[in-house]
């Protein structure tokens, strides 16, 4: 890590501790955490370019999806603001292995997988411990083989196994420096692939019904058919 990123990590940590500090001012608990949220969101995006498009479509996705599979309102308002926080654990892993231009080495893809547990301790210090174990999960595999804590089935919360499929649709479609973005027929054969392994199966089912009977969502995202 340079010493650049570490100072940047270092005044985005004092920063984040000064807001939580003035949250006992403010009568609105939920509308503070509403903009605690929009400005960590936008702090995590001057350090990770990737995350600007990233969290807002996976925050689309989830809550899409949510209402596709009739969830209540405060379960789809979770997913919204997990689906924009899920990924601010990587301010802690250095700037050029997340902006790597080539794929990554077995030593920098063990750095990346610290994330989803810091994007935990940052929420849960936030006072969102309800966000923050969704979050945690969100790279658990229905198999077991995921991370960080190698949880499967039905022992991944419920909304992380939908998160998970909502993150990996948008990494799947989304153009990077090494690689293009896969249109959406290839993409609904990925997570048909994966469904029982990487995806909870009765999820992956029903988020292919969801992409095949609302295409427009993709297409508006600035996906290829």
């Amino acid at each position: 890590m340079s010493a650049v990123e570490r100072q940047y990590i270092d005044k985005f940590s004092n920063f984040l501790a000064t807001l939580l500090s003035l949250r006992s001012y403010v009568r609105e608990q939920g509308l503070f955490q509403r903009r605690l949220l929009s400005v960590v969101v936008k702090a995590l995006e001057y350090y990770d370019y990737y995350t600007r498009g990233h969290s807002e479509n996976v925050a689309r996705y989830a809550t899409l999806f949510a209402e596709k599979l009739g969830l209540d309102r405060n379960t789809i308002r979770r997913l919204f603001w997990v689906g924009m926080v899920h990924d601010v654990g990587k301010i802690f892993v250095p700037q050029h292995i997340l902006n790597k231009n080539g794929f990554l080495t077995s030593e920098e893809y063990e750095l990346v997988k610290i994330h989803p547990l810091k994007s935990f301790e940052l929420l849960n210090e936030a006072g969102l411990e309800d966000i923050a174990r969704i979050a945690r999960h969100h790279h658990e595999r229905y198999d077991g083989k995921g991370y960080p804590d190698g949880l499967s089935g039905e022992n991944i919360p419920f909304e992380s196994r939908i998160l998970s499929i909502a993150d990996a649709f948008d990494a799947m479609t989304t153009d990077r420096p090494y690689k293009r973005g896969m249109d959406l027929t290839n993409a609904i054969v990925e997570i048909e692939r994966h469904s029982g392994t990487q995806f909870d199966p009765y999820l992956a089912k029903r988020f292919v019904e969801f992409l095949k009977e609302g295409t427009e969502i993709f297409v508006k995202r600035g996906g290829s058919q």
